[in-house]
């Protein structure tokens, strides 16, 4: 749905996000994130989940 592409574009506009995605590719495997970033990304994900049902017509 287009709630969920506006999330996904949200999610890797984020500075975090783009850290692990690019530390992950780097090493070839999946970097482990400090558990308040991870909380973080959670919150701004489902906040932008959110939002956009919210406005969806």
């Amino acid at each position: 749905s287009d709630a969920t592409r506006e999330a996904f574009v949200e999610m890797c506009a984020d500075m975090d996000v783009q850290k692990l995605t690019f530390d992950s590719y780097l090493y070839k495997t999946v970097v482990p994130a400090n558990p308040l970033v991870q909380m973080k990304i959670t919150a701004k994900t489902i906040g932008s989940l959110l939002r956009g049902n919210a406005l969806a017509p």
